[in-house]
This record gives structure tokens, C-alpha cells and sequence, in this order.
């Protein structure tokens, strides 16, 4: 009687045994899923840094944010976008409301 030794790690079926992976195209479709971006995402989408988006969320200038635990923070894309053209100028000599 033979038994494969311990330290031996099975070997994997051959490929053309193997089920295939389901493919994305054909799983419904949740975009639920993709509408809501964590912070390192939210700031590749907008083009600044995380720390920019840290920033803007201790001082109320950035944008809506939903905050799910305590260390889970989610932008909706929607409220990126709308923040994202709320910052829309014509001119550098306005640059927005003043401050007194």
C-alpha cells in the first residue's frame, strides 16, 4: 500500500478537466455594487490624493460621504460628481464665495 508522502502537494486537474470560471458577462448585472467607492478609489476617481479626500472630510469641504463603520468611509459616484462640478469656475479672480 502506497500513500503519498505528507509534504507532497496534490497536483491540479488538468486544464481541459476543469470547470470553467463563470464569466462576468453572464452574472446579473448589480449596480448597487458599483456605485459606492472607498476613499483610495473616490480619490483615483477624482484625480487627488486620499489624504486630499482625509482632509476634506475633517474640515466639511469635500464631498458627501457615508460612513458604514467606524473605519469603512463610501462616496457615492453621484455625490462625487456633483461635488466634482460644484467646483466649476470661470474665472481666477473669483475663485468662490468670500470669507468674512
Amino acid at each position: 500500500m502506497t500513500s503519498a508522502h505528507p509534504t507532497m502537494k496534490a497536483k491540479a486537474a488538468p486544464k481541459s478537466l476543469q470547470q470553467p470560471r463563470p464569466s462576468l458577462a453572464h452574472e446579473p448585472s448589480e449596480p448597487h455594487l458599483l456605485q459606492h467607492l472607498r476613499t483610495p478609489e473616490a480619490a483615483r476617481y477624482l484625480g487627488v490624493s486620499a489624504s486630499f479626500l482625509n482632509h476634506a472630510r475633517l474640515r466639511g469641504t469635500g464631498p458627501t460621504y457615508k460612513k458604514l463603520s467606524p473605519k469603512l468611509i463610501v462616496y457615492s459616484i453621484d455625490d462625487l460628481r456633483t461635488w466634482a462640478n460644484s467646483k466649476s469656475r470661470c474665472s481666477t479672480s473669483n475663485s468662490g464665495p468670500s470669507r468674512a
